[in-house]
């Protein structure tokens, strides 16, 4: 072996461990950022997941509208009720300042 067959040998080996060490960085680099990642989107989740306690069931909301057609029909019967003491009132008004 010569001088230059043992400086091509080391250069070569230099070369591996310089490619192997760079491969072995991107991946650990990469499995940082997928679990930085996956971490971010499970902290998301759990958000999500407790806000939607609060958000009502369909149930709920379809006796919600039950509950407001109900209120509707009554608000409709008031107020067919009160048209006619709306004229009469109406009728006192004229007749108090016709009179004065």
């Amino acid at each position: 072996m010569n001088a230059d067959e043992l400086y091509f040998g080391s250069e070569f080996i230099r070369w591996v461990v310089v490619i192997a060490f760079a491969i072995y960085s991107f991946n650990a680099n990469r499995q940082s950022v997928k679990q930085t990642v996956f971490d971010e989107m499970n902290r998301k989740i759990i958000t999500m997941e407790s806000q939607m306690a609060h958000v009502p069931t369909r149930q709920q909301i379809s006796l919600l509208f039950e509950r407001l057609g109900k209120m509707e029909a009554e608000i409709d019967g008031l107020s067919k009720q009160l048209k006619p003491i709306d004229s009469s009132l109406n009728r006192i008004n004229d007749y108090l300042l016709s009179h004065k």
